[in-house]
Order: C-alpha cells, then structure tokens, then sequence
C-alpha cells in the first residue's frame, strides 16, 4: 500500500513539473511569436550643434557609410568646435541605400540615441567606426554611451525612427542634390568643402 502511494505521489509530481515546463515552453513561444515589442512613436527634433539661436545654419546632408562624408567628418568636427559660440549646425539624414546597405539603419541607430538625448555623440561615433557599421557596433556604442540598451534595442527592432529617417531623405532629395556629403551655409551650397572655403563662407554670413 505504501508503494502505491508513493508511486502515485511520484506520477504526480512529474505531471505538475510536465505542466509546469510546458507552461513555460508555451509562453516563451506566445512572446516570440504573437506578442510584438512595442515602442513609442513619438518624434524626437534632432539637436541643433553648437549655437541653437545664431542667425547662421550650417546644414550637412550626409550619410554614415558614405567615404566622402568619413573623410569631410574631420573638417567638420573642426569647424563645430570652433564655432560652437556663433553658429548652429544641423545635421540631415541623406542614405544612399542603393549603394550603402548599412547606411539607413544606422541612421535610424543614431535617432534611437537621439531619443535618449544623444545624438551628437552617437553621430561621432558612427564616423569613427564607419567601417564596422552593422548591429553589433550600434549596440556597443549605445553600451560606451550609458544608453539604456533595452530601449534602444526595441527602438532598433521596431523600425520605430524609420519615418524619421525617410522625412529626412524626402528633404534630401528635394533639394537635387549632387551626392554625399553636402554643406549649405545658410542658403547658400558649399561647392568646395575644403576647410578654408567653408571658413569663409561662414564667415561672410557672419558679416552680413
């Protein structure tokens, strides 16, 4: 009789723990594949650089896989630090997907950093890694930038900044440009991104 009800005591834990497992089983399979991660639509205005009221705008219309816009990215960077005080610079999202494949999400990385209030540093640091362009560096960056990797990991996922990105290639192409990178100073196209000529040219708005 003893043996009985232990033999019965023992099927029936193994049931519940069989239950048990496949409750587990089923969730994690209801979450994967019926529950989708969800994440704010809400639009985030990139950050002006450097002097948001200045009566001069530098626009750069750019692309993070774009070689020509890694080589400008030095020039740049110069002039924002050196004029911080009296300009405002604005960056543009301008990806070439037809030629860089990596271009649109990492766009679309550095306005899921923009949503945690870090945009330029995400920027820089796109160019600097621009050759390791792909997931694993868009993760490792938010990571060096004390993002919180939940949030931006679901805001990768859902594609939720591809509006965002697509409103800034609209604009892009709206204004028949040539190619990446391109620079107005206010109004007026760069023709020539060397360091001196852009130089000038802000400084001429500057004067007026």
């Amino acid at each position: 009789m003893k043996d009985k009800k232990e033999a019965r005591k023992t099927r029936t834990v193994v049931i519940v723990m069989a239950i048990l497992v496949l409750a587990v089983i089923g969730y994690a399979v209801y979450v994967n594949v019926f529950v989708k991660e969800t994440y704010p639509q809400v639009y985030i205005p990139k950050p002006y650089g450097g002097n948001t009221t200045a009566k001069v705008v530098f626009t750069e219309y750019s692309d993070f896989q774009c070689p020509a816009c890694g080589y400008a990215e030095p020039i740049i960077r110069t002039l924002r630090a050196e004029y911080r005080d009296t300009i405002a610079f604005r960056y543009v999202h301008f990806p070439l997907t037809n030629i860089h494949e990596n271009a649109f999400r990492a766009a679309e990385a550095s306005e899921c950093a923009n949503d945690q209030g870090k945009f330029w540093e995400y920027h820089d640091k796109l160019f600097e890694n621009q050759r390791d362009l792909g997931d694993p560096l868009y993760i490792r960056i938010a990571e060096e930038l004390n993002l919180s990797i939940t949030s931006f990991q679901a805001c990768l996922d859902t594609e939720a900044k591809k509006e965002t990105v697509l409103n800034d290639l609209k604009e892009s192409m709206s204004k028949d440009l040539k190619g990446t990178p391109s620079f107005f100073v206010n109004d007026r196209l760069v023709e020539n991104y060397t360091y001196d000529a852009i130089k000038s040219m802000i400084d001429e708005e500057l004067k007026k």
